[in-house]
């Protein structure tokens, strides 16, 4: 799998998870100049990626944001959501594709403000995938 099969893949399981409304990849704060931004969101941004004779990895950060109420009363109940969601999500492409996945996965709760008052949380995933080039070129 490519890089772009992989972040693909992971948007496309996404979409079809429960109260995930939005979906895309690149700069997460991009999300502060989209108009009537239809929460839960799941957003996935590149980290580092390497190389060695016989595989590539790929690490991505996955993360899963909603939308607090005024009083933030519902922080610890989105960050529990977006647990799951994550870690659903997750296990849907382990489950789909022929990659290994590093594992242990560290989730990171948060709340931040983007056009609003959010929370959720973010998880750093590393697939490793064969390298089908080796150290050859075409």
């Amino acid at each position: 799998m490519t890089l772009y099969d992989i972040v693909t893949a992971f948007k496309n399981i996404a979409k079809k998870q429960p109260n995930i409304n939005y979906v895309n990849d690149g700069d997460i704060y991009s999300l502060n100049s989209i108009p009537n931004l239809e929460y839960g969101v799941f957003f996935v941004t590149q980290s580092n990626h390497s190389q060695n004779e016989d595989t590539i990895s790929y690490t991505l950060t996955l993360y899963y944001i909603d939308r607090l109420n005024a009083d933030g009363s519902n922080t610890l109940q989105i960050q529990s959501n977006a647990i799951m969601a994550l870690n659903n999500i997750i296990n849907n492409f382990n489950q789909l594709y022929d990659v290994e996945i590093e594992y242990n996965i560290n989730y990171t709760t948060f709340v931040h403000r983007f056009q609003d008052d959010c929370g959720g949380a973010f998880a750093n995933v590393t697939i490793i995938t064969d390298n089908e080039l080796g150290v050859c070129g075409y």
